[in-house]
Protein backbone atom coordinates (compact mmCIF):
# COMPACT_ATOMS: atom_id res chain seq x y z
CA UNK A 1 0.00 0.00 0.00
CA UNK A 2 3.04 2.28 0.20
CA UNK A 3 3.05 5.35 -2.00
CA UNK A 4 5.27 8.34 -2.55
CA UNK A 5 3.85 11.81 -2.12
CA UNK A 6 3.24 13.63 -5.45
CA UNK A 7 4.93 16.90 -4.42
CA UNK A 8 7.84 18.12 -2.28
CA UNK A 9 6.48 21.27 -0.60
CA UNK A 10 8.64 24.09 0.67
CA UNK A 11 6.05 25.38 3.14
CA UNK A 12 5.98 23.52 6.49
CA UNK A 13 2.63 21.94 7.26
CA UNK A 14 0.42 18.92 6.67
CA UNK A 15 -0.48 17.94 3.09
CA UNK A 16 -2.92 15.31 1.88
CA UNK A 17 -4.06 13.70 -1.35
CA UNK A 18 -6.90 11.39 -2.32
CA UNK A 19 -6.29 8.47 -4.73
CA UNK A 20 -9.70 7.41 -6.04
CA UNK A 21 -8.43 4.38 -7.93
CA UNK A 22 -9.49 0.93 -6.79
CA UNK A 23 -7.00 -0.51 -4.29
CA UNK A 24 -8.60 -3.64 -2.95
CA UNK A 25 -11.97 -5.24 -2.46
CA UNK A 26 -14.00 -4.20 0.54
CA UNK A 27 -14.27 -6.57 3.52
CA UNK A 28 -17.65 -6.30 4.29
CA UNK A 29 -21.03 17.04 14.11
CA UNK A 30 -22.03 20.03 11.93
CA UNK A 31 -19.21 22.11 10.44
CA UNK A 32 -19.22 25.80 9.50
CA UNK A 33 -18.92 25.09 5.80
CA UNK A 34 -18.80 28.01 3.41
CA UNK A 35 -20.36 28.46 -0.01
CA UNK A 36 -19.14 30.91 -2.64
CA UNK A 37 -20.86 32.70 -5.52
CA UNK A 38 -19.15 34.52 -8.37
CA UNK A 39 -21.11 36.66 -10.79
CA UNK A 40 -22.53 40.02 -11.73
CA UNK A 41 -24.05 42.38 -9.14
CA UNK A 42 -25.30 45.95 -9.16
CA UNK A 43 -23.05 47.08 -6.33
CA UNK A 44 -20.20 45.89 -4.16
CA UNK A 45 -16.47 46.22 -4.77
CA UNK A 46 -15.01 43.94 -7.42
CA UNK A 47 -11.94 41.88 -6.53
CA UNK A 48 -13.20 41.48 -2.96
CA UNK A 49 -14.50 38.45 -1.06
CA UNK A 50 -17.68 39.71 0.62
CA UNK A 51 -18.57 37.37 3.50
CA UNK A 52 -22.20 37.10 4.62
CA UNK A 53 -23.50 35.11 7.56
CA UNK A 54 -27.18 35.89 6.92
CA UNK A 55 -29.23 36.82 3.84
CA UNK A 56 -30.34 40.11 5.40
CA UNK A 57 -27.04 41.84 4.59
CA UNK A 58 -26.97 40.82 0.92
CA UNK A 59 -29.03 43.66 -0.50
CA UNK A 60 -27.17 46.30 1.48
CA UNK A 61 -23.90 45.30 -0.22
CA UNK A 62 -24.89 43.86 -3.63
CA UNK A 63 -28.32 45.44 -4.20
CA UNK A 64 -29.33 43.18 -7.12
CA UNK A 65 -28.04 41.06 -9.99
CA UNK A 66 -27.32 37.37 -10.64
CA UNK A 67 -24.72 37.02 -7.85
CA UNK A 68 -27.13 38.59 -5.36
CA UNK A 69 -29.97 36.22 -6.30
CA UNK A 70 -27.70 33.16 -6.36
CA UNK A 71 -26.41 34.00 -2.88
CA UNK A 72 -29.99 34.54 -1.70
CA UNK A 73 -30.95 31.06 -2.94
CA UNK A 74 -27.84 29.52 -1.40
CA UNK A 75 -28.98 30.84 1.98
CA UNK A 76 -32.51 29.60 1.23
CA UNK A 77 -31.06 26.14 0.68
CA UNK A 78 -29.58 26.20 4.18
CA UNK A 79 -26.08 27.69 3.92
CA UNK A 80 -24.91 29.61 6.98
CA UNK A 81 -21.84 31.29 5.42
CA UNK A 82 -21.67 32.63 1.86
CA UNK A 83 -18.82 34.50 0.16
CA UNK A 84 -19.72 36.56 -2.90
CA UNK A 85 -17.19 37.91 -5.37
CA UNK A 86 -18.61 40.44 -7.79
CA UNK A 87 -17.23 39.71 -11.24
CA UNK A 88 -16.54 42.64 -13.51
CA UNK A 89 -14.48 45.80 -13.78
CA UNK A 90 -15.74 49.10 -12.43
CA UNK A 91 -14.50 52.68 -12.52
CA UNK A 92 -15.08 54.63 -9.33
CA UNK A 93 -16.58 58.11 -9.32
CA UNK A 94 -14.50 61.00 -8.01
CA UNK A 95 -14.21 64.77 -7.82
CA UNK A 96 -11.31 67.20 -7.47
CA UNK A 97 -12.04 69.90 -4.88
CA UNK A 98 -10.87 73.31 -6.07
CA UNK A 99 -8.79 75.46 -3.74
CA UNK A 100 -6.34 78.32 -4.01
CA UNK A 101 -4.17 77.90 -7.11
CA UNK A 102 -5.30 74.36 -7.88
CA UNK A 103 -7.26 71.37 -6.58
CA UNK A 104 -5.55 70.11 -3.41
CA UNK A 105 -8.00 67.31 -2.55
CA UNK A 106 -9.71 64.46 -4.44
CA UNK A 107 -12.78 62.61 -3.20
CA UNK A 108 -13.30 59.03 -4.46
CA UNK A 109 -16.59 57.20 -3.99
CA UNK A 110 -16.66 54.10 -1.82
CA UNK A 111 -19.76 52.99 -3.73
CA UNK A 112 -18.56 50.98 -6.71
CA UNK A 113 -19.15 51.95 -10.31
CA UNK A 114 -21.98 54.14 -11.54
CA UNK A 115 -23.68 54.26 -8.14
CA UNK A 116 -20.85 56.50 -6.92
CA UNK A 117 -22.16 59.22 -9.25
CA UNK A 118 -25.11 59.57 -6.86
CA UNK A 119 -22.85 60.94 -4.11
CA UNK A 120 -23.09 64.74 -3.87
CA UNK A 121 -20.83 67.23 -2.12
CA UNK A 122 -21.04 70.89 -1.07
CA UNK A 123 -18.20 73.14 0.09
CA UNK A 124 -18.99 75.97 2.51
CA UNK A 125 -16.80 78.58 4.16
CA UNK A 126 -13.98 77.50 6.48
CA UNK A 127 -13.41 74.23 4.57
CA UNK A 128 -16.71 72.69 5.57
CA UNK A 129 -17.41 69.59 3.41
CA UNK A 130 -20.96 68.17 3.30
CA UNK A 131 -21.74 64.83 1.63
CA UNK A 132 -25.15 63.34 0.78
CA UNK A 133 -26.42 60.18 -0.88
CA UNK A 134 -29.86 58.64 -1.42
CA UNK A 135 -30.09 54.90 -1.99
CA UNK A 136 -32.35 54.40 -5.03
CA UNK A 137 -33.19 50.83 -3.95
CA UNK A 138 -34.31 51.59 -0.41
CA UNK A 139 -34.87 55.35 -0.44
CA UNK A 140 -32.64 55.71 2.63
CA UNK A 141 -30.51 58.84 2.80
CA UNK A 142 -27.04 59.46 4.21
CA UNK A 143 -25.68 62.89 5.19
CA UNK A 144 -22.19 63.60 6.52
CA UNK A 145 -20.48 66.87 7.49
CA UNK A 146 -16.75 67.43 8.07
CA UNK A 147 -15.71 70.72 9.68
CA UNK A 148 -12.21 71.42 8.43
CA UNK A 149 -11.99 74.85 10.04
CA UNK A 150 -10.31 78.06 8.80
CA UNK A 151 -6.78 76.85 9.63
CA UNK A 152 -7.08 73.38 8.10
CA UNK A 153 -4.39 71.95 5.84
CA UNK A 154 -5.07 69.53 2.97
CA UNK A 155 -3.61 66.68 5.04
CA UNK A 156 -5.76 67.49 8.07
CA UNK A 157 -8.92 67.65 5.95
CA UNK A 158 -8.08 64.34 4.25
CA UNK A 159 -7.41 62.74 7.65
CA UNK A 160 -10.72 64.10 8.93
CA UNK A 161 -12.69 62.56 6.06
CA UNK A 162 -10.75 59.28 6.28
CA UNK A 163 -11.42 58.86 10.00
CA UNK A 164 -7.83 59.40 11.11
CA UNK A 165 -8.69 62.22 13.50
CA UNK A 166 -9.60 61.13 17.02
CA UNK A 167 -13.31 61.35 17.74
CA UNK A 168 -14.36 61.72 14.09
CA UNK A 169 -15.89 58.79 12.23
CA UNK A 170 -14.68 58.14 8.69
CA UNK A 171 -16.97 58.91 5.79
CA UNK A 172 -19.03 55.95 4.60
CA UNK A 173 -19.40 57.56 1.16
CA UNK A 174 -15.94 58.68 0.05
CA UNK A 175 -12.25 58.50 0.75
CA UNK A 176 -10.05 61.59 0.44
CA UNK A 177 -6.62 61.81 -1.17
CA UNK A 178 -4.09 64.64 -1.40
CA UNK A 179 -3.77 65.69 -5.03
CA UNK A 180 -0.21 66.44 -6.08
CA UNK A 181 1.34 68.05 -9.14
CA UNK A 182 3.35 64.93 -9.96
CA UNK A 183 3.49 61.20 -9.31
CA UNK A 184 6.26 61.33 -6.71
CA UNK A 185 5.06 60.96 -3.09
CA UNK A 186 6.78 64.23 -2.15
CA UNK A 187 5.56 66.20 -5.19
CA UNK A 188 4.02 69.58 -4.26
CA UNK A 189 0.33 69.66 -3.42
CA UNK A 190 -1.82 70.95 -6.29
CA UNK A 191 -2.97 74.17 -4.69
CA UNK A 192 -3.86 75.06 -1.11
CA UNK A 193 -6.77 75.68 1.22
CA UNK A 194 -9.23 77.26 1.67
CA UNK A 195 -11.42 75.21 -0.64
CA UNK A 196 -13.57 77.09 -3.11
CA UNK A 197 -17.18 77.22 -1.92
CA UNK A 198 -19.92 75.78 -4.12
CA UNK A 199 -23.26 77.43 -4.87
CA UNK A 200 -25.16 74.11 -4.94
CA UNK A 201 -24.62 70.40 -4.40
CA UNK A 202 -22.40 68.83 -7.07
CA UNK A 203 -22.09 65.15 -7.99
CA UNK A 204 -19.06 62.94 -8.16
CA UNK A 205 -18.54 61.87 -11.75
CA UNK A 206 -16.88 59.18 -13.85
CA UNK A 207 -18.32 56.15 -12.07
CA UNK A 208 -18.97 53.30 -14.49
CA UNK A 209 -20.06 49.65 -14.11
CA UNK A 210 -18.29 48.51 -17.26
CA UNK A 211 -19.53 45.79 -19.58
CA UNK A 212 -21.16 42.54 -18.50
CA UNK A 213 -18.47 40.35 -16.91
CA UNK A 214 -16.54 38.21 -19.37
CA UNK A 215 -14.18 35.27 -19.15
CA UNK A 216 -11.31 37.32 -17.71
CA UNK A 217 -13.58 38.87 -15.08
CA UNK A 218 -14.73 35.46 -13.85
CA UNK A 219 -11.10 34.30 -13.82
CA UNK A 220 -10.24 37.27 -11.63
CA UNK A 221 -13.12 36.40 -9.30
CA UNK A 222 -11.82 32.84 -8.98
CA UNK A 223 -8.38 34.24 -8.17
CA UNK A 224 -9.91 36.09 -5.23
CA UNK A 225 -11.26 32.76 -3.92
CA UNK A 226 -7.81 31.17 -3.98
CA UNK A 227 -7.06 32.56 -0.53
CA UNK A 228 -10.49 31.73 0.92
CA UNK A 229 -11.62 28.55 2.67
CA UNK A 230 -14.75 27.59 0.71
CA UNK A 231 -16.43 24.24 0.17
CA UNK A 232 -18.73 24.72 -2.83
CA UNK A 233 -18.57 27.35 -5.59
CA UNK A 234 -21.46 28.38 -7.83
CA UNK A 235 -20.97 30.59 -10.89
CA UNK A 236 -24.07 32.73 -11.41
CA UNK A 237 -24.08 32.12 -15.15
CA UNK A 238 -25.12 29.40 -17.55
CA UNK A 239 -21.98 29.74 -19.68
CA UNK A 240 -20.35 26.32 -20.06
CA UNK A 241 -16.86 27.80 -20.50
CA UNK A 242 -17.11 29.63 -17.18
CA UNK A 243 -18.35 26.49 -15.45
CA UNK A 244 -15.42 24.57 -16.94
CA UNK A 245 -13.01 27.18 -15.56
CA UNK A 246 -14.58 26.80 -12.12
CA UNK A 247 -13.95 23.04 -12.26
CA UNK A 248 -10.34 23.66 -13.27
CA UNK A 249 -10.04 26.00 -10.29
CA UNK A 250 -11.52 23.35 -7.97
CA UNK A 251 -9.13 20.70 -9.27
CA UNK A 252 -6.09 22.92 -8.73
CA UNK A 253 -7.19 24.15 -5.31
CA UNK A 254 -7.83 20.55 -4.19
CA UNK A 255 -4.29 19.37 -4.94
CA UNK A 256 -1.98 18.42 -2.05
CA UNK A 257 0.18 21.50 -2.61
CA UNK A 258 -2.70 23.95 -2.14
CA UNK A 259 -4.80 22.22 0.57
CA UNK A 260 -8.06 24.11 -0.07
CA UNK A 261 -10.39 21.34 -1.28
CA UNK A 262 -13.62 22.46 -2.95
CA UNK A 263 -16.34 21.43 -5.38
CA UNK A 264 -18.85 23.19 -7.63
CA UNK A 265 -22.55 22.93 -8.49
CA UNK A 266 -23.62 24.31 -11.87
CA UNK A 267 -26.70 24.61 -14.04
CA UNK A 268 -27.58 25.79 -17.56
CA UNK A 269 -29.74 28.73 -18.61
CA UNK A 270 -33.50 28.55 -19.07
CA UNK A 271 -34.52 26.94 -22.34
CA UNK A 272 -31.61 24.50 -22.46
CA UNK A 273 -32.61 21.10 -23.87
CA UNK A 274 -31.79 17.79 -22.13
CA UNK A 275 -29.46 16.77 -24.99
CA UNK A 276 -27.47 19.99 -24.53
CA UNK A 277 -27.09 19.38 -20.79
CA UNK A 278 -25.96 15.83 -21.48
CA UNK A 279 -23.28 17.12 -23.85
CA UNK A 280 -22.09 19.64 -21.25
CA UNK A 281 -21.84 16.97 -18.56
CA UNK A 282 -19.81 14.79 -20.91
CA UNK A 283 -17.37 17.63 -21.49
CA UNK A 284 -16.93 18.31 -17.77
CA UNK A 285 -16.60 14.71 -16.46
CA UNK A 286 -15.39 15.69 -12.99
CA UNK A 287 -16.06 14.19 -9.56
CA UNK A 288 -15.87 17.77 -8.24
CA UNK A 289 -18.74 19.04 -10.39
CA UNK A 290 -22.48 18.55 -10.18
CA UNK A 291 -24.96 19.78 -12.81
CA UNK A 292 -28.60 20.23 -11.78
CA UNK A 293 -31.44 20.47 -14.31
CA UNK A 294 -33.94 21.98 -15.13
CA UNK A 295 -34.65 25.55 -14.01
CA UNK A 296 -37.54 26.27 -11.65
CA UNK A 297 -40.01 28.87 -10.42
CA UNK A 298 -39.63 30.78 -7.17
CA UNK A 299 -40.11 34.25 -5.74
CA UNK A 300 -37.77 37.16 -6.37
CA UNK A 301 -36.63 39.59 -3.68
CA UNK A 302 -39.83 41.62 -4.13
CA UNK A 303 -42.14 38.62 -3.74
CA UNK A 304 -43.03 38.14 -7.42
CA UNK A 305 -43.07 34.58 -8.78
CA UNK A 306 -40.74 34.06 -11.76
CA UNK A 307 -38.74 31.38 -13.53
CA UNK A 308 -35.10 31.01 -12.63
CA UNK A 309 -32.24 29.52 -14.63
CA UNK A 310 -30.86 26.21 -13.41
CA UNK A 311 -27.72 27.93 -12.08
CA UNK A 312 -29.93 29.53 -9.42
CA UNK A 313 -31.26 26.05 -8.65
CA UNK A 314 -27.57 25.06 -8.41
CA UNK A 315 -27.02 27.75 -5.77
CA UNK A 316 -29.99 26.46 -3.79
CA UNK A 317 -28.69 22.89 -4.16
CA UNK A 318 -25.25 23.95 -2.94
CA UNK A 319 -26.96 25.42 0.12
CA UNK A 320 -28.63 22.05 0.71
CA UNK A 321 -25.25 20.30 0.58
CA UNK A 322 -23.71 22.87 2.92
CA UNK A 323 -26.53 22.58 5.45
CA UNK A 324 -26.20 18.87 6.22
CA UNK A 325 -24.12 18.05 9.33
CA UNK A 326 -22.50 15.10 7.56
CA UNK A 327 -21.06 15.66 4.05
CA UNK A 328 -21.61 11.95 3.39
CA UNK A 329 -25.35 12.71 3.14
CA UNK A 330 -26.78 12.39 -0.37
CA UNK A 331 -29.62 14.52 -1.72
CA UNK A 332 -31.01 11.54 -3.64
CA UNK A 333 -34.84 11.57 -3.35
CA UNK A 334 -34.69 14.71 -1.19
CA UNK A 335 -37.64 17.03 -1.72
CA UNK A 336 -37.22 20.11 -3.91
CA UNK A 337 -39.80 22.45 -2.44
CA UNK A 338 -40.00 25.17 -5.11
CA UNK A 339 -43.44 26.03 -6.54
CA UNK A 340 -42.75 24.61 -10.01
CA UNK A 341 -40.04 23.40 -12.39
CA UNK A 342 -39.31 24.53 -15.92
CA UNK A 343 -39.64 21.16 -17.63
CA UNK A 344 -41.29 17.82 -16.82
CA UNK A 345 -38.71 15.15 -17.63
CA UNK A 346 -39.97 11.86 -19.03
CA UNK A 347 -39.66 9.00 -16.53
CA UNK A 348 -40.39 6.19 -18.98
CA UNK A 349 -37.59 3.64 -19.62
CA UNK A 350 -35.12 5.22 -22.00
CA UNK A 351 -36.64 8.69 -21.42
CA UNK A 352 -35.00 11.97 -20.45
CA UNK A 353 -34.54 11.11 -16.78
CA UNK A 354 -32.61 7.93 -17.57
CA UNK A 355 -30.52 9.65 -20.24
CA UNK A 356 -29.61 12.47 -17.85
CA UNK A 357 -28.70 10.03 -15.08
CA UNK A 358 -26.51 8.01 -17.43
CA UNK A 359 -24.71 11.25 -18.37
CA UNK A 360 -24.07 12.27 -14.76
CA UNK A 361 -26.68 15.03 -14.57
CA UNK A 362 -28.76 15.51 -11.39
CA UNK A 363 -32.40 15.72 -12.56
CA UNK A 364 -35.24 17.34 -10.63
CA UNK A 365 -38.62 15.80 -11.39
CA UNK A 366 -42.13 15.40 -9.98
CA UNK A 367 -42.54 13.01 -7.05
CA UNK A 368 -44.94 10.08 -7.49
CA UNK A 369 -47.52 11.81 -5.31
CA UNK A 370 -47.05 15.58 -5.32
CA UNK A 371 -44.18 18.05 -5.32
CA UNK A 372 -40.67 17.63 -6.72
CA UNK A 373 -37.50 15.78 -5.78
CA UNK A 374 -33.86 15.25 -6.70
CA UNK A 375 -34.06 11.99 -8.64
CA UNK A 376 -30.41 11.27 -7.86
CA UNK A 377 -27.47 13.38 -6.63
CA UNK A 378 -24.63 12.79 -9.07
CA UNK A 379 -21.31 14.23 -10.10
CA UNK A 380 -20.49 14.42 -13.79
CA UNK A 381 -17.71 11.84 -13.26
CA UNK A 382 -18.33 8.71 -15.31
CA UNK A 383 -14.86 7.15 -15.20
CA UNK A 384 -15.34 5.52 -11.79
CA UNK A 385 -18.77 4.40 -10.59
CA UNK A 386 -17.79 4.91 -6.94
CA UNK A 387 -17.39 8.64 -7.50
CA UNK A 388 -20.54 9.21 -9.53
CA UNK A 389 -22.31 10.18 -6.29
CA UNK A 390 -21.49 13.84 -5.66
CA UNK A 391 -21.24 13.42 -1.91
CA UNK A 392 -18.40 10.87 -2.24
CA UNK A 393 -15.64 13.32 -3.12
CA UNK A 394 -16.98 15.74 -0.51
CA UNK A 395 -16.73 12.95 2.06
CA UNK A 396 -13.19 12.11 0.98
CA UNK A 397 -12.23 15.80 1.23
CA UNK A 398 -13.68 16.04 4.72
CA UNK A 399 -11.89 12.91 5.90
CA UNK A 400 -8.55 14.04 4.46
CA UNK A 401 -8.85 17.55 5.90
CA UNK A 402 -9.67 16.27 9.36
CA UNK A 403 -6.80 13.79 9.38
CA UNK A 404 -4.40 16.39 8.00
CA UNK A 405 -5.37 19.09 10.47
CA UNK A 406 -5.22 16.79 13.49
CA UNK A 407 -1.80 15.37 12.70
CA UNK A 408 -0.26 18.62 11.46
CA UNK A 409 -1.37 20.47 14.59
CA UNK A 410 0.18 17.88 16.89
CA UNK A 411 3.28 16.73 15.04
CA UNK A 412 4.45 19.11 12.33
CA UNK A 413 7.95 20.35 13.12
CA UNK A 414 8.54 17.89 15.95
CA UNK A 415 11.94 16.27 16.40
CA UNK A 416 12.21 12.61 15.48
CA UNK A 417 12.51 10.63 18.67
CA UNK A 418 12.23 6.95 19.45
CA UNK A 419 8.64 5.86 18.98
CA UNK A 420 7.47 9.13 17.41
CA UNK A 421 6.20 7.52 14.23
CA UNK A 422 4.27 4.99 16.30
CA UNK A 423 2.75 7.92 18.23
CA UNK A 424 1.74 9.51 14.92
CA UNK A 425 0.21 6.22 13.83
CA UNK A 426 -1.79 5.96 17.07
CA UNK A 427 -3.11 9.52 16.62
CA UNK A 428 -4.09 8.75 13.02
CA UNK A 429 -5.86 5.58 14.18
CA UNK A 430 -7.77 7.63 16.77
CA UNK A 431 -8.90 10.19 14.17
CA UNK A 432 -10.01 7.55 11.70
CA UNK A 433 -11.83 5.67 14.45
CA UNK A 434 -13.67 8.90 15.31
CA UNK A 435 -14.68 9.30 11.67
CA UNK A 436 -16.00 5.73 11.54
CA UNK A 437 -17.93 6.24 14.80
CA UNK A 438 -19.52 9.42 13.41
CA UNK A 439 -20.47 7.64 10.17
CA UNK A 440 -18.23 9.75 7.96
CA UNK A 441 -16.40 6.53 7.03
CA UNK A 442 -17.52 2.91 7.01
CA UNK A 443 -14.11 1.41 7.70
CA UNK A 444 -10.46 2.45 7.85
CA UNK A 445 -7.49 0.13 7.70
CA UNK A 446 -4.60 0.68 10.12
CA UNK A 447 -2.55 3.51 8.61
CA UNK A 448 1.05 3.14 7.52
CA UNK A 449 3.60 5.71 8.75
CA UNK A 450 6.97 5.85 7.02
CA UNK A 451 9.69 8.13 5.79
CA UNK A 452 9.06 9.71 2.39
CA UNK A 453 11.47 7.92 0.01
CA UNK A 454 11.85 11.16 -1.97
CA UNK A 455 12.39 13.33 1.12
CA UNK A 456 13.54 11.36 4.17
CA UNK A 457 13.03 14.37 6.41
CA UNK A 458 9.27 14.25 5.74
CA UNK A 459 6.88 11.61 7.05
CA UNK A 460 4.10 9.96 5.05
CA UNK A 461 0.85 8.68 6.52
CA UNK A 462 -1.04 6.35 4.16
CA UNK A 463 -4.60 5.50 5.18
CA UNK A 464 -6.97 3.27 3.21
CA UNK A 465 -10.56 4.27 3.96
CA UNK A 466 -13.96 3.02 2.85
CA UNK A 467 -16.56 5.68 2.12
CA UNK A 468 -20.26 5.03 2.72
CA UNK A 469 -22.03 3.17 -0.09
CA UNK A 470 -18.82 2.15 -1.86
CA UNK A 471 -17.27 -1.23 -2.51
CA UNK A 472 -13.60 -0.31 -2.49
CA UNK A 473 -11.08 1.53 -0.40
CA UNK A 474 -9.49 4.81 -1.47
CA UNK A 475 -6.11 5.99 -0.31
CA UNK A 476 -5.59 9.15 1.74
CA UNK A 477 -1.93 10.17 1.79
CA UNK A 478 -0.73 12.82 4.20
CA UNK A 479 2.77 14.30 4.28
CA UNK A 480 4.14 16.05 7.34
CA UNK A 481 6.82 18.47 6.24
CA UNK A 482 9.78 19.62 8.36
CA UNK A 483 10.10 23.25 9.50
CA UNK A 484 12.61 23.94 6.73
CA UNK A 485 12.91 21.73 3.68
CA UNK A 486 16.19 23.53 2.93
CA UNK A 487 17.82 22.61 6.25
CA UNK A 488 19.46 19.48 7.61
CA UNK A 489 18.71 17.12 10.44
CA UNK A 490 16.31 14.30 11.09
CA UNK A 491 13.15 16.15 12.15
CA UNK A 492 9.59 15.52 11.19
Amino acid sequence: MATTFPISPLIPGGYSTVDASALMASEGSAQRRTGAVIGEAALGATGTAHLFTSPKALQGVLRSGPAYDAARFMFLGGASRVIVVRAGSTTEADADLAGTGGSPLTLTAKLSGAEGNEVKYEIDADNRVSLTYTDKWTGAGVAEVFEGGPDATPQHLADLINGKVSGVRASTLVSAQIKRTGNAPDAPVDGALPLTTTTAAESLTGGDDGDAPGTADFADALSVLESEDVDIIVAATGRADIQASVIQHCNIMSTPAVRRERTTVAGPALGTKPAEVIAQAGALNSSRAQIVFPGASNFDADGALKQWDAYYVAAFTAGRHLSVPDPATSLTSATFDWPDIELRLSAVPGGDQEKLLEAGVTPIAPMPSAGFQYVDSLSTYKTDQSFRDFHKVRTADESAKRLRNRLATKFNGRKTTAGLRETIRNEAVAELRDQVTEGLLVQARPPEVLADPDNNRATLVNAAVLLPDTQKYILLTLSLQPPSTQGVGDIL
